[in-house]
């Protein structure tokens, strides 16, 4: 079946999402493609180091190096996936920027991946996993660009934005 085909099931027709019927139906025929691929075992798209795992999961339709980080990221944290390697980064979006930026383990929210690959160089694969899920979740739900909860929010002690804001500088 083909994309456009496949795009008309109700199931990829009524399923929410920010992209298109079409290009949901690419990425499902790229990943049972993919699947196929390892013969027809996806635990085999986990096999191997993180870069090469990485690798992999870019070639599927849609994936790109921020969303294989954050499968990676979530095989570790909840199905214990443990490949070898150290090669792993936070799926640095914009949340997880922020949070780094403000609490200094960056100096900007631009950071580039070797930044970022040097401020974490001491962190576990599962550490950095850990980190990723810390600072995106405090990153949407507490430190906001404008008007961030800095009360509620437990990097506080660490965070150089609260500290110039309680200076009266944020």
């Amino acid at each position: 079946m083909g994309p456009v085909a496949l795009a008309a099931d109700p199931i990829i027709v009524l399923a929410p999402s920010a992209i298109s019927a079409v290009d949901r139906a690419k990425a499902n025929i790229s990943v049972a493609q993919t699947i196929e691929v390892h013969g027809g075992k996806p635990e085999r798209l986990f096999g191997g180091s993180i870069d090469s795992i990485l690798h992999r999961l870019e070639k599927i339709f849609g994936v790109g190096p921020g969303i294989a980080r954050m499968i990676v990221i979530q095989r570790m944290l909840y199905f214990w996936l443990t490949p070898p390697g150290s090669e792993l980064l936070p799926k640095t979006d914009v949340h997880v920027m922020r949070v780094f930026a403000r609490t200094g383990v960056v100096l900007t929210d631009t950071a580039s991946d070797k930044e970022v690959r040097s401020a974490l160089v001491d962190h576990s694969p599962h550490d950095i996993a850990i980190i990723d899920q810390v600072a995106r979740k405090i990153g949407r739900n507490v430190c906001s660009p404008k008007n961030p909860n800095c009360p509620a929010c437990p990097l506080r002690h660490a965070c150089e934005y609260h500290s110039r804001a309680r200076k009266g500088s944020p």
